[in-house]
């Protein structure tokens, strides 16, 4: 009972965010516990796909399916589509291919250290 409670103010608190304007993200989609029910329950403007989903589709067209579709159903849901962990332009080609207009990893720079005010 606690537990349905603290999801539903959870989602009540996500939801007014969004309304301030706030951009929401699901990150490492695809890995671990990616709960598909939160894409009905979340006003979701941005899908960030795990690098493990990349990793898989290298080599495996079923994989390449698999993120293919997966870039799909985030444009269909619109929402931007970035990939995470791109460290080569062959990496890079294959999500251009599978229609993801967004990336973020090595190609593109290194992590920033953290600043402190």
């Amino acid at each position: 009972m606690l537990g349905e409670a603290l999801r539903t103010h959870s989602l009540d608190i996500v939801q007014r965010l969004h309304d301030m304007g706030f951009s929401i993200d699901m990150d490492d989609f695809g890995s671990g516990y990616s709960d598909l029910s939160l894409l009905n329950q979340l006003p979701l403007d941005v899908m960030k796909i795990d690098r493990s989903m990349l990793l898989a589709s290298e080599g495996s067209e079923r994989m390449q399916t698999v993120l293919r579709q997966m870039i799909e159903l985030g444009h269909a849901l619109g929402m931007k589509v970035i990939c995470e962990g791109i460290e080569t332009e062959e990496q890079e080609q294959l999500l251009i291919a599978c229609g993801c207009e967004y990336g973020q990893g090595f190609l593109y720079g290194k992590p920033m250290r953290r600043r402190t005010f």
